[in-house]
This record gives C-alpha cells, sequence and structure tokens, in this order.
C-alpha cells in the first residue's frame, strides 16, 4: 500500500520520504489500528454522554407533548375504529331485504358507518402529518414517535379495510335496490294503464249513455197543454182610465183565443183574466233544435251531468220558462165600470180589455170570446151586492192581493 492512499496520512510525507516502502507500509497500518481505537473510544464517550440525563429543550419539551397528544389520540380511536370493523361484519352478515323500505335502510346504515371510517381515516391522517413534522427529538420522544406511526398505520389498515367492505356491501344493496324500484315501476306502470283502460272504458260506456239520453229527449213527443198549466208566465199589465170607460192591456204573444178566460167575483167587484200560452208546433221544432244544441255542448264538457236521467218534459220546461206557460191576474173594477158593456179582444199580440163607465150596476157573470171579441152577459143591479170595504181610486186599482200567484 503506498502512504498517499490515506489522506490522513498526507502530513507525514516529508519525514518518511526516506523511509522504504515496507517500512512505511508496516506504520500505516499500526496508525490505522490507532485511529480505530481511537474511534472505538469516542463513541463510547458518546453513548456514555447519550446515556447520561441531559435537560430538554423548549422545542423538544413542545414536541414531547405533541408525540403524546398524538399517542392519546390513538389510544381514543383504537377501540371505535374496532367498532366498526364489527359492524361491517354484521351488515355483511345480514340477507339482502327485498323490499324498498329495509334496502333504505340498510344503505342508510352503511352510509353512516363509512362516513365515521372516512372521519376517523382523516385523522389518523392529520396526526401522521403531524409526527413527520416533528425534529430534533429527545431519545425517549423518538421511540414514542415510532411507536405512535406504527400504531397509525395500522389503525388506517384496518380504516381501509372497513371502507373496502362498506363499499362492497354498498354497492350490493344499491343494485338490489335499483332492482326493486324497476320491479316496483313496472308494477305501477301495468297498474297506471290497466286503470286508464278502465277509465277510457267507464268514459265511453258514459258517452254511450249519454247519447242514448239525448236521443231519448229529442225523440220524444212535445209536452201538451197541462205541461203548460203548471209553469207561471208572468204578464205585466198596464191600466188606463179615459173619460168614456177603462182599459187593461197586456203584451203576450202567440195566444189562442179558446185559451183565454175572463170571470167576475162573486161581489161584481173583481175581474180575473186567464189563459195559457202553449207553444206552436213551430216553436217546438225551434225549441227541439235548441235542447240538442245544449245538450250536445253538455256532451261534450260535462257527459256525466246526462247520464243520471233526462226527463224531457222537464227540459221544455226550464226552456220556456217565462215565454210559455199559464197566467191569472184578478183587477178590482171601479164602481161606474159596466160590465155588461165590457170589451175584449187579442190582436197582434196585445190582449185588452175595455170596460165602459155607466151608472154602477152588477153583472151576475160574464160572456166569453167568440173570434177575438168578448161578448159581455146580462144586467143585474150591481150596488146591492157591492162590499164597500174596497177602496177605489177609479181606476183599475191593481192585482188582487189574494191571487195565489
Amino acid at each position: 500500500m503506498e502512504p498517499k492512499v490515506c489522506d490522513d496520512n498526507t502530513s507525514y510525507g516529508s519525514e518518511m520520504s526516506d523511509i522504504e516502502v515496507t517500512s512505511g507500509q508496516n506504520d500505516v497500518q499500526e496508525d490505522w489500528e490507532m485511529a480505530d481505537a481511537a474511534t472505538s473510544k469516542g463513541e463510547q464517550e458518546e453513548i456514555l454522554q447519550d446515556d447520561a440525563p441531559l435537560e430538554k429543550t423548549k422545542s423538544q419539551v413542545a414536541n414531547s407533548l405533541r408525540v403524546q397528544r398524538v399517542t392519546e389520540h390513538i389510544d381514543e380511536r383504537r377501540e371505535p375504529i374496532h367498532d366498526i370493523g364489527r359492524t361491517v361484519s354484521y351488515l355483511a352478515a345480514q340477507s339482502v331485504p327485498d323490499e324498498q323500505a329495509p334496502l333504505r335502510e340498510a344503505l342508510q346504515a352503511v352510509a353512516q358507518a363509512n362516513k365515521r371510517a372516512r372521519n376517523f381515516g382523516e385523522d389518523l391522517v392529520e396526526d401522521m402529518l403531524v409526527l413527520d413534522k416533528l425534529t430534533g427529538l429527545a431519545s425517549d420522544d423518538r421511540a414514542a414517535r415510532k411507536a405512535a406511526i406504527a400504531g397509525i398505520e395500522s389503525l388506517l389498515e384496518d380504516v381501509d379495510a372497513s371502507k373496502s367492505r362498506l363499499s362492497s356491501i354498498q354497492r350490493m344493496l344499491q343494485s338490489k335496490l335499483e332492482e326493486q324500484e324497476k320491479k316496483e315501476a313496472a308494477v305501477k306502470l301495468a297498474e297506471e294503464e290497466a286503470s286508464a283502460a278502465r277509465a277510457a272504458e267507464a268514459r265511453r260506456k258514459m258517452q254511450e249513455d249519454a247519447e242514448a239520453a239525448i236521443r231519448s229527449v229529442l225523440e220524444a213527443d212535445y209536452p201538451g197543454k197541462g205541461l203548460w198549466n203548471t209553469v207561471r208566465l208572468p204578464l205585466r199589465f198596464h191600466s188606463q182610465e179615459g173619460r168614456n170607460g177603462y182599459a187593461i192591456r197586456a203584451t203576450v204573444p202567440g195566444l189562442r183565443t179558446e185559451d183565454i178566460h175572463l170571470k167576475a167575483g162573486d161581489d161584481n167587484t173583481r175581474v180575473t183574466v186567464e189563459g195559457v200560452r202553449i207553444p206552436s208546433m213551430q216553436e217546438y221544432a225551434l225549441m227541439r233544435q235548441e235542447l240538442a244544441r245544449r245538450l250536445q255542448a253538455a256532451l261534450k264538457s260535462a257527459p256525466e251531468q246526462l247520464v243520471d236521467g233526462l226527463n224531457a218534459h222537464d227540459l221544455y220546461r226550464k226552456l220556456g220558462q217565462d215565454t210559455y206557460g199559464q197566467f191569472s191576474e184578478t183587477f178590482r173594477v171601479p164602481e161606474d165600470a159596466d160590465l155588461d158593456g165590457m170589451d175584449a179582444s187579442y190582436k197582434d199580440g196585445v190582449l185588452s180589455i175595455v170596460l165602459p163607465k155607466v151608472s154602477p150596476q152588477v153583472h151576475p157573470g160574464l160572456g166569453s170570446f167568440d173570434s177575438g171579441r168578448y161578448h159581455g152577459g146580462h144586467t143585474h143591479d150591481r150596488r146591492a151586492q157591492y162590499n164597500p170595504s174596497y177602496g177605489r181610486s177609479g181606476l183599475l186599482s191593481g192585482r188582487d192581493p189574494d191571487f195565489f200567484w
């Protein structure tokens, strides 16, 4: 070996330049042995210094507290993490439900367990980062840090295993739930289609029944006089006094003279005008057309209203209200009116009754219409039957308040 190989021997170059190579090699060997001995002695002294109790710096004390807190966290989380593992094992051992409600409950339990595992995992990673940042620890803290890291890694493995099993359970439950939802959706769709078919059939049947009801109304015979005798026809009479007599008139088109009657009261102080207006065949035809129009409109908007039963006479009655029907009005007769000379006529839709003024006389009855004109009856003494309780103003003083209409 040449002396130049070792840097530590360069200081010896000038003093050993004349010495033989063999002798130089022996000396170098001795120097190495002395250096090794010195190194062993230094290590021993260092070990003795480490074993000696030394006072920690402030930073070392702070780091020691951090290691201690992490160790406490590990101890606190170990049992809850093991509890998650037991929960996962329980969930995995359960049979998969066939109904949606239990499936959703199981999925909720899996989600809660997964959330706890995720939170513990995040906490453990944070503690691991705290330990990674620690430097300059004392020897006992280094050992504690190493043990804490090992504990965190073990718990992280447990957490990851639980999360993996939970993910598998969740996928299985979710797949089963989706399968059940599809089945229930198919059943619901079938029920809805069946319900729609039943509703369509019911509408079709209702449509047929309504159309049949309409045909029965439109094909029914026209109502006779008996129907219109039960319907009140309100008329507006006008009375007027002239120099030579009194007159009452009302506009009522479509009357037949044989359907108009006049009669006097028992005391000959009142006169009653009665009649009934019945539709002509042409008017009946127009009424039937209007009924058809209204019924067809109801068939489109509310056919169910036509199924409960339609009465043709009731429909004609409602349609002819205030246009056709019976009228009866009673008037008080002035004392100086001559019932025997009463003249009644019906022309151009106007009913007219005229009573001339004469000396007071009474008449037991009235005549009847003939060709549109009224012919009076016999003359009697009217004063003998006159009831003075009837006050009169000289005009036809209005309708009898006892009249039932």
